[in-house]
């Protein structure tokens, strides 16, 4: 059933489920940034986490080569543009939104 497609081109069910639960995990994360407070880790970030991962595959990027220390939110961060993959021994490119 997960596999199933779901009619938008290229997603299956699972995959947008995925995609809501980084997609509003990312967003609320945003907010609690914007009026100071901090990070809330939990299934959302494991979610985004392997949201993340999916996106970079699909643009080529070797995940497998991604140090396993890297903190799991500032991998999110880093890896959708909202901090500086450099800072973490990353690649510049790591980021799902890049060209």
């Amino acid at each position: 059933m997960w596999d199933a497609p779901v009619g938008v081109a290229d997603l299956t069910l699972g995959q947008g489920v995925l995609l809501l639960w980084y997609d509003a995990f990312v967003h609320a994360d945003d907010i609690r940034a914007a009026i100071g407070r901090p990070s809330q880790p939990g299934p959302g970030l494991d979610a985004s986490v392997v949201y993340v991962l999916g996106e970079l595959d699909k643009k080529g990027f070797d995940t497998a080569g991604l140090p396993g220390d890297i903190d799991a939110m500032q991998f999110v961060l880093a890896g959708t543009g909202r901090a500086d993959a450099e800072a973490l021994g990353l690649d510049p490119s790591v980021n799902i939104y890049a060209e």
